[in-house]
């Protein structure tokens, strides 16, 4: 199965976006900032449209903080093949080459 990457997944339009990638037929790997509960509602969320989901606390404007963020999800969601932001950007092809 294909891996989403959402960042901004605790709340709001992230967390629709998550769901949605959910629904489709993808696991969701999402970042969040602060919001440990939005975080656990976005991953029940996810489990319960059928898909695995990783929640990442990570500050994406940090380079320093993003970098382990693709080791962490190697293990378990091996072939993400989409990276989304809030801001609408949308990346196709295998993350771990972008």
């Amino acid at each position: 199965m294909s891996t989403a990457l959402v960042t901004g997944g605790s709340r709001g339009i992230g967390r629709e976006i998550c769901a949605a990638f959910a629904r489709a037929g993808y696991d969701v790997a999402f970042t969040y900032a602060k919001d440990e509960a939005g975080a656990r509602e976005t991953v029940r969320r996810i489990q319960e449209a059928g898909a695995g989901a990783l929640a990442f606390r990570c500050d994406v404007s940090d380079a320093a903080a993003v970098h382990p963020l693709f080791g962490q999800g190697r293990g378990e969601h091996r072939q993400r093949r989409l990276r989304v932001g809030r801001d609408g950007r949308l990346v196709r092809g295998r993350l771990f080459r972008l």
